[in-house]
């Protein structure tokens, strides 16, 4: 593997480093060190010149950072939503795929295989005879 393949590696710019750290220190004390070391390396491959953008967007976001990482997990964040996604022609109303279902009392109707949409046209049958 050639030497060019390999990223380049920068010191971070001081003032980078300590805006870093500053937002590493409003996470919670448990957090702090690994975020802190990450922060760090993602200093490391960028280049002068987006260092300090990149610290400054650190220490925006720490509040909120710190915010979801105190956060109790619920039901609602560890799982996920079950509703199928709709076809994009059955949404935009182009093509529904229409078979044949019945109702409890025995009518005929005409429902989207893909998306559940009754058919429109075609109103219940009546009974099976």
């Amino acid at each position: 593997m050639s030497n060019s393949a390999l990223p380049a590696v920068h010191r971070p710019a001081a003032t980078a480093l300590g805006l870093v750290r500053l937002g590493a220190r409003l996470l919670p004390r448990a957090e702090r060190q690994r975020y802190r070391w990450e922060f760090v390396a993602d200093l490391r491959y960028l280049d002068r010149s987006h260092q300090l953008s990149y610290a400054t967007g650190v220490l925006c976001t720490a509040w909120t950072l710190r915010q979801q990482l105190m956060k109790e997990p619920t039901m609602n964040d560890t799982t996920t939503t079950t509703t199928p996604a709709i076809p994009l022609l059955c949404r935009l109303n182009l093509h529904h795929r229409y078979h044949c279902e019945y109702t409890e009392d025995g009518r005929r109707y005409s429902r989207c295989a893909r998306c559940g949409k009754d058919d429109p046209h075609l109103g219940s049958q009546g009974p099976i005879g």
